[in-house]
């Protein structure tokens, strides 16, 4: 009997699971975004359960309910263009700011505090 590393035995799980959803019906649910031409960059499930994303031209992080409700926050620094999102080990998502040279954090109530970076 062969032995597989992790690696390999990775690999081998992914190419099953790739193979059982290829024979499956796939459904795609679009959801409009309130602020026009937004430019949605990056997506995240955040730990209530709902999807958090970022809004570079908008200038605002997004969040969609599990009832598919989309509900917007603005960022504070003007024209900062929200980029990358990613969930907290503190129950908040954290955001990066591409053009305000900080870091975002966003509570699940939509409290946002933002953190400059000491650097340009």
């Amino acid at each position: 009997m062969r032995r597989f590393d992790r690696t390999t035995l990775w690999w081998v799980l992914l190419l099953l699971s790739v193979s059982a959803a290829s024979a499956q019906t796939v459904s795609v649910t679009e959801y409009p975004i309130p602020t026009p031409n937004s430019s949605p960059v990056s997506i995240v499930m955040g730990p209530d359960g709902a999807l958090w994303f970022t809004e570079a031209v908008g200038n605002k992080i997004g969040r969609i309910s599990t009832a598919g409700l989309v509900t917007e926050y603005a960022v504070t620094t003007a024209a900062s263009s929200p980029q990358g999102i990613t969930a907290g080990p503190d129950g908040a998502l954290w955001f990066t700011e591409l053009l305000g040279n900080k870091i975002g954090r966003i509570t699940s109530s939509g409290a946002i505090t933002e953190y400059s970076i000491p650097t340009s």
